[in-house]
């Protein structure tokens, strides 16, 4: 696959500086001494008259009413699998939904036995199996695509800073693991590292990564512990898999990198960026909607929190990015950083093709948030009036004007 991918690179080389080349091509690629393909675009190679365009109206709308087995809570976790079904585990169970949107079946509850959850940290699957990893139990399950039970295993700590979890599955199941040591006592803002690696869901590495910078966090020393508050603007780093492949995004500058099987950085996609300064009005707007969350009545505690979050430490600059997609072709969906408010308006996103290129840009409607992009059209979560949580299917069309 990276043989493909070297002669593709080479080709969109020679269209971006060739004299016979398309208008609004400005794709370069170079090599490394060490060998890392490098994929810099200046602006969306297909142009403004190409569109990816996202349909209003979903094809299929799941959520809402009083029917239990329609209701998602906010730490539900969502997959599609290959034939169309759709999956969503919650602390409650799994349920499968035909690719209609139509309930089929539940399998497993809240609980400790086989089959059972306290919490889903991740849904993933890898060829026609379905894996839940459940943090309250260091758990890994493995289903069927029909939801039959197979097998469960404990995972195994593998680094003496701290505790392996899964991150993420590969097409051959084996797991993107996330070590994260336990914070320093020294209070301020600080992003802490996470150590990458992968392995077999038994906790046997078979590669390092390397580590990488992940959150920004408010740490604050106490006697009984460590507390660790939000940042306005906090940089969140982001992992995703594809096939064999690691995608690691730090979001300290607009780069994706991607990484092998044996942990090797392969390639990198590069795009420019300005570091946008936060303003005394953005950090305004910001505490302004995360109060937007207190139930009313609680106009006190309000009040605490404005004052607490406007007087503590910050960072200069704003992300270069927030969400970040791996479509189930390869692409790489970016969101661009969105600014308080942004639930009520649409959002946009980059998209760079396996090859690395940033293809074009694509509107995505307002509260809408991508949870899976393939041929059968995207997969996302919406909140209606009621804030219930809807997981939705949009079908995707692709044309020139």
């Amino acid at each position: 696959m990276l043989t493909r991918w070297r002669l593709a690179g080479a080709l969109g080389a020679a269209v971006a500086t060739g004299c016979g080349g398309r208008a609004g091509i400005r794709a370069a690629v170079e090599r490394d001494s060490a060998g890392v393909v490098i994929v810099e675009t200046s602006a969306p190679i297909l142009g403004p008259g190409y569109d990816i365009r996202i349909d209003s109206v979903p094809t299929v709308d799941i959520g809402g009413g009083t029917d239990p087995r329609y209701e998602f809570g906010p730490d539900s976790r969502i997959i599609r699998l290959a034939e169309g079904s759709i999956v969503v585990g919650d602390r409650r169970g799994l349920r499968w939904f035909d690719p209609r949107g139509a309930w089929v079946r539940s399998v497993g509850r809240e609980g400790s036995g086989p089959a059972e959850v306290r919490q889903i940290d991740l849904l993933g699957h890898f060829g026609d199996s379905v894996l839940v990893y459940d943090g309250g139990q260091r758990r890994i399950s493995v289903f069927d695509s029909g939801g039959a039970y197979g097998r469960a295993t404990a995972t195994l700590s593998h680094d003496s800073a701290g505790e392996a979890f899964p991150l993420a599955v590969m097409s051959d199941g084996r797991l993107l693991l996330g070590t994260y040591p336990e914070p320093a006592r020294v209070n301020g803002v600080r992003r802490d590292s996470l150590a990458l690696s992968i392995g077999a869901p038994d906790g046997r590495i078979t590669a390092h990564i390397g580590r990488f910078p992940w959150v920004d966090q408010l740490i604050e020393v106490q006697r009984d512990g460590v507390s660790m508050g939000r940042v306005p603007f906090a940089r969140l780093a982001a992992w995703a898999t594809f096939d064999s492949l690691t995608l690691v995004a730090t979001n300290e500058q607009f780069r994706l990198d991607w990484y092998d099987a044996r942990g090797r950085l392969r390639r990198s996609i590069r795009r420019p960026w300005t570091a946008v300064m936060v303003t005394e009005a953005d950090l305004r707007a910001q505490v302004d909607e995360w109060l937007e969350s207190f139930p009313a009545g609680m106009e006190g505690r309000k009040a605490k929190a404005r004052e607490m979050w406007m007087a503590a430490p910050r960072l200069r600059a704003k992300p270069p990015y927030d969400r970040v997609v791996v479509s189930d072709s390869g692409d790489v969906w970016v969101e661009e950083y969105g600014e308080p408010g942004r639930k009520r308006r649409p959002s946009i996103y980059s998209v760079f093709d396996r090859i690395g290129r940033w293809q074009t840009q694509v509107s995505v409607p307002a509260g809408v948030e991508p949870v899976a992009i393939g041929v059968r059209g995207m997969v996302a979560t919406w909140h209606d009036q009621d804030d219930a949580t809807h997981v939705r299917v949009y079908q995707l069309s692709r044309s020139r004007r």
